[in-house]
């Protein structure tokens, strides 16, 4: 029986969880060249890790305990690969290197767009009202600072200051 033949009474039953036409044909070459089993042979080379629970717990008591502490230092304590390591505080655990600790991110897609509702918010405010929303601020009132509008013309310089110099970059 061909490969096609194989794949067409397959998909039926199977539907889009069925081998692809290229592993039934691949499947088809090997059993007449004298393989007897479906199961995947043994390979050589590293197995794949696999996070268990019990392991992520472990690593996460191990940042909770010490938030300083280093990928190696969590890879040597539970048995594994830097890299692998890395992926379990990184990506499964949710943990990021900030100012040399290891802290949980905690925004959630809530906080992603409330931050992002705000931003366009301000955004549209000084749109339509320019450098003059800042006027009402107390962050400008208790610093006393000045804004200058780019509307409002600068005196020019009196030249007692010097020009910065040009270097000149090595290419």
């Amino acid at each position: 029986m061909e490969a096609k033949d194989i794949h067409k009474e397959m998909l039926p039953i199977y539907g889009e969880h069925c081998l692809s036409r290229q592993a039934i044909h691949n499947w088809v070459q090997k059993f007449p060249e004298g393989r007897t089993s479906i199961e995947d042979e043994h390979r050589a080379g590293q197995p794949v890790e696999i996070a268990t629970s019990e392991m992520l717990q472990r690593v996460e008591d191990i940042i909770q305990a010490e938030r300083r502490v280093t990928v190696d230092t969590v890879a040597t304590a539970i048995g594994r690969s830097c890299g692998h390591a890395y992926n379990m505080m990184h990506e499964v655990l949710g943990f990021h290197k900030v100012c040399s600790r290891w802290v949980p991110r905690q925004h959630t897609p809530q906080h992603k767009s409330q931050r992002m509702g705000l931003s366009l918010q301000h955004l549209q405010r000084y749109q339509d009202e320019g450098d003059d929303m800042f006027l009402g601020s107390s962050l400008v009132m208790s610093l006393g600072c000045t804004i200058m509008s780019p509307r409002r013309s600068v005196p020019p310089c009196s030249g007692n200051i010097p020009r910065p110099q040009r270097t000149r970059s090595l290419r």
